[in-house]
């Protein structure tokens, strides 16, 4: 007889969970080793990056004390703080645009991207999307939101919508042992 199920327990008047809790716990797994390699990639790189706590919800009724407001703050050149967020990508792999089998990225759930900046969430800079291998990313900056265009998705039984970009409007690269290397257009 197989092991039983993890289940939540759900207060009256929340959604049920769509995943049990140990399989959020393997996807906060997979995006903290991504955002782990992201930022080890940008510190490389020079620049002084601030990383969200890793702070995993033990079960899906506290999951609203456990949102984090960002993966990583960038401080800029002048001071300025930016916000990056990271995506890893456990089924899709590619080694640059061309090779990438759809026509537009899949940036990021809309109620997630659209929510709110405020004192601990600066202004978004970019989207680095990673692919399952880890050893390839895709930039989507913030200027190409007005061409971003929503679609819906089934997730984990629930229809949601997410924003694409067209995939000619990221950036496209390597992430070797010495940072990172962006496809130089011919």
């Amino acid at each position: 007889m197989g092991a039983a199920v993890p289940q939540a327990i759900i207060p009256t008047g929340l959604e049920e969970p769509t995943v049990t809790d140990a399989e959020y716990h393997e996807s906060h797994r997979v995006s903290k080793e991504c955002e782990c390699l992201m930022n080890r990639m940008w510190r490389w790189d020079g620049w002084s990056i601030e990383e969200s706590p890793d702070r995993c919800r033990p079960t899906f009724a506290e999951r609203e004390e456990y949102q984090d407001g960002f993966d990583s703050i960038i401080t800029l050149v002048g001071g300025e703080q930016r916000r990056l967020e990271v995506k890893g990508r456990e089924n899709l792999s590619w080694t640059c645009e061309a090779d990438y089998r759809y026509k537009t990225v899949i940036v990021d759930d809309v109620e997630s991207a659209d929510r709110p900046e405020d004192e601990d969430r600066p202004p978004l800079l970019a989207y680095w999307i990673i692919s399952a291998d880890r050893r390839y990313y895709c930039r989507v900056h913030c200027s190409t939101r007005p061409r971003w265009i929503v679609q819906k998705h089934t997730v984990n039984g629930r229809r949601k919508p997410f924003y694409h970009c067209p995939k000619e409007l990221c950036q496209w690269g390597a992430i070797t042992e010495t940072g990172f290397q962006p496809w130089e257009e011919e």
